[in-house]
């Protein structure tokens, strides 16, 4: 120990010039605001900026200096001999350089940067006290990460100040190794200089098909797990290599070079490849991995269905899946928040269509689908390409065509060919269906900043002219459009609701005012519609008629949130709400989810009564038509085929996790109506 001490401080007091230095130009922040033409400018923002500026460029020298000639300085003038004459072990050497010169460069940073932030003591005092919540964001996804939706449900939580600065220091120590072997590469002039760009390709290559990968599969979580790991394994691949080179080259610079470079890039090599593994073991999910339901979404005749959630053993990305439930087959379709923005079905049950994307910094994102009808069919990909960050995917009826919006174009292609069938320029083009294969409904919203309106517009694919169908008043905001032309509209100021005929070009009866905006709305099939409101946490549901009367409104439970069913039969509508536990405060959620505490309810339109008929069970059936079976999440865990006019009923899916505190068991023989 007295021998490593010994040589550290030898090294630091051999470059004591170099602290004299950074301590003199720390003090050249502080005196810039009164050098003249500065006046103009803020004293504290000037001197920062002026410290950030140093910091980076004597910083990155001093780097660069010192990691070249830990080692290198010496063998080039013949100087190392003279250690190895003494009983002094190659790695006690080694350490004694490394140590000495991250001890000058930390040291001459931190003279660099105090005296401006000792000056400005409150934002010292801030940034390193400062418990302010966020996410870990990775660096090699940087670009990438805020083009995803909901990326930060995977990403863990940022660290504290403390193990930024540590972090930080740890990733110094990596540049200063890797700057001592890049230069002992460059010293070395020999033949080995090809293994090394053999070496830097092939962990290239590696890493960045990994990095793409997770990209792909939105796994972000992963890629920072990934990078925390993978830094640390680099510095010890460096300091191994280090350490080699002087043991086994000692004072031979060509020796030294062959070691290290072998050493270095054979480790270097097992890293990216067990990078590159893990990227490929995220990506290769498949059903049995769900950890947990946070999607799903069936067909319109309840046969297909696609789920998804966070896989397990990887960081809590998150996969998704289409399932048959006839044969309880399963294909993968992709990372959750692509495909939750972006997969229909067609009505027609032939066909289902959804987006992946490789990468969502340029957007290179294609359309893939997947006959329904061969159920032995895999998934296709086909040449439509889809570039729009709005809306998700409108589908024809028979699968055949696809519709998505860009900021002011409404584009259509043909699903088996790729070809461009229509582009036409829109104003903030959204709402986008298609009333036929060749009829395409969509609104645009005129961009009037006194009195924005929104326009009803019917597309002619063949002829590619759009024809003007109705116009919103003013105020007026879409909440659901159905197919049959008319428009469920929202009032912001004061709240209300109503209809709107897009056929006639009219409003359907009056606004309705309500102290609250409705939260979800179900289309029936005779008609009329049913809206669900919550105040106050409590749940209430309004009836309108075909021509927008209030028909009548009844109060629901206590919910945090709801969701409809479909029509269990004709006037028989399913609604579940999720209640809180008993003796918790209800907090309200953005969405339905797929939470604890759901209890399934009949309205009948007939008695007007709101009838529970499924304790521990949320329906997710499509709630389109009447379909005679219906799927039912069990117990917050399990998708079920179930009847609620029978006690019979199928287990399709799960149980995704186990039972947690709160959780509302499903018995079906005690949920039966009467």
């Amino acid at each position: 120990m007295r021998v490593f001490c010994a040589l550290v401080w030898r090294e630091c007091f051999e470059r004591r010039l170099l602290l004299l230095a950074s301590a003199f130009l720390g003090i050249v922040p502080l005196l810039m605001p009164w050098m003249p033409g500065n006046a103009h400018i803020e004293p504290k923002d000037l001197s920062l900026a002026v410290m950030v500026v140093l910091t980076l460029l004597f910083g990155g020298l001093t780097l660069v200096i010192l990691g070249s000639t830990i080692v290198g300085r010496d063998l080039s003038e013949d100087r190392l001999g003279f250690y190895f004459s003494r009983p002094i072990s190659s790695w006690i050497l080694w350490l004694s350089r490394i140590v000495a010169a991250y001890v000058l460069l930390c040291i001459s940073l931190f003279l660099l940067v105090m005296p401006t932030l000792v000056g400005d003591f409150g934002l010292l005092v801030e940034r390193f006290s400062s418990r302010r919540s966020g996410h870990a964001v990775p660096l090699l996804g940087f670009n990438e990460v805020y083009s995803i939706r909901n990326v930060w449900n995977s990403l863990p939580e940022r660290p504290q100040s403390g193990l930024q600065l540590a972090g930080l220091l740890l990733v110094l120590l990596v540049l200063l190794v890797l700057t001592h072997a890049t230069s002992t590469i460059i010293r070395g002039r020999n033949a080995w200089v090809l293994a090394d760009l053999a070496g830097l390709a092939i962990v290239g290559v590696l890493g960045w098909s990994a990095r793409n990968l997770m990209v792909q599969e939105e796994a972000m979580g992963a890629l920072v797990w990934s990078e925390w790991l993978l830094i640390p394994w680099i510095l010890m691949s460096g300091l191994i290599a280090g350490a080699v080179q002087l043991a086994r080259g000692r004072t031979d610079l060509a020796g030294g070079h062959h070691y290290l470079s072998a050493t270095l890039w054979s480790m270097l090599i097992l890293g990216a490849l067990t990078f590159n593994i893990y990227a490929r073991y995220v990506a290769s999910s498949s059903l049995g991995d769900l950890e947990d339901t946070t999607f799903v979404r069936p067909s319109p005749n309840d046969e297909w269905l696609a789920v998804g959630g966070p896989v397990v053993h990887r960081a809590r990305a998150e996969a998704a899946f289409l399932v048959d439930s006839k044969s309880e087959r399963s294909w993968r379709l992709g990372s959750l928040g692509t495909v939750y923005a972006s997969l229909k079905f067609s009505t027609d049950n032939s066909t289902v269509a959804w987006v992946r994307c490789k990468s969502f910094s340029v957007l290179d994102c294609r359309v893939w689908t997947k006959d329904l009808n061969d159920a032995d069919s895999p998934p296709r990909l086909t040449d439509v390409p889809f570039e729009s960050r709005s809306e998700g995917l409108a589908i024809s009826d028979d699968g055949s065509r696809v519709a998505y919006t860009q900021t002011r174009r409404l584009v259509v292609y043909d699903v088996s060919s790729g070809h461009l069938l229509a582009a036409i320029d829109a104003e903030q083009p959204h709402e986008v269906s298609f009333d036929t294969v060749d009829r395409i409904r969509f609104q645009e919203l005129v961009d009037d900043p006194n009195r924005p309106r929104q326009r009803i517009m019917q597309l002619d694919i063949a002829s590619r002219q759009k024809t003007e169908l109705g116009r919103l008043p003013p105020g007026l905001r879409t909440f659901h459009s159905p197919r049959d032309g008319r428009i469920l509209f929202t009032q912001i100021n004061p709240p209300g609701f109503g209809l709107y005929d897009s056929a006639i070009g009219a409003q359907i009866g009056e606004v309705h005012a309500r102290g609250v905006l409705p939260r979800q709305s179900l289309f029936l099939v005779d008609g009329r519609v049913v809206l669900m409101f919550r105040d106050e946490f409590a749940a209430s549901l309004t009836v309108l008629s075909r021509d927008g009367a209030e028909e009548f409104t009844i109060t629901g439970p206590t919910a945090v949130s709801g969701r409809f069913g479909g029509e269990l039969s004709a006037g028989r509508v399913l609604v579940g709400f999720n209640e809180p536990l008993s003796g918790e405060t209800p907090v309200l959620s953005l969405g339905p989810g797929l939470r604890i505490g759901w209890t399934t309810y009949v309205l009948d339109l007939e008695t007007q009564q709101l009838d529970a008929i499924g304790v521990g069970v949320m329906p997710l059936g499509s709630p389109l038509g009447m379909p005679s079976h219906r799927l039912f999440m069990a117990s917050g865990r399990t998708i079920i085929r179930w009847d609620p006019e029978a006690t019979d009923y199928r287990t399709l899916l799960g149980p995704f996790r186990t039972l947690r505190e709160g959780d509302l068991v499903f018995d079906p023989s005690a949920n039966r109506q009467g």
